[in-house]
């Protein structure tokens, strides 16, 4: 979680869900499995609630379009942050694969 730069509220609350016993340090592999199963359907519904294009995958001008219809900040730099974050260059287009990676992190 360092490593992706993520809050540490964000770390917190992640290990606070993902571990069966309050007071461990770590969690396993089935305790991982069960929290993002939980976590799936969420993401696919915000993933599918963004301007897509026609080919299901997103690009820039979708997010700043999807950006304007939340409401927040609809600009380049904006967009292209959001496709960094995505791990995508900002010609590309960004996939479902891409954006469940930057969620479940």
């Amino acid at each position: 979680m360092r490593k992706r730069k993520l809050a540490q509220t964000y770390s917190r609350e992640f290990m606070r869900r993902a571990r069966r016993n309050p007071f461990s340090k770590s969690f396993g592999w089935k305790q991982f499995l069960s929290l993002m199963e939980r976590k799936e359907p969420t993401i696919l519904r915000a993933y599918i609630s963004l301007c897509l294009s026609e080919s299901g995958t997103l690009h820039k001008s979708e997010i700043l379009v999807s950006l304007k219809n939340a409401r927040l900040p609809a600009n380049e730099h904006n967009a292209v942050a959001m496709m960094q974050c995505l791990n995508v260059a900002t010609e590309e287009s960004g996939s479902y694969g891409h954006f469940r990676n930057l969620c479940f992190c």
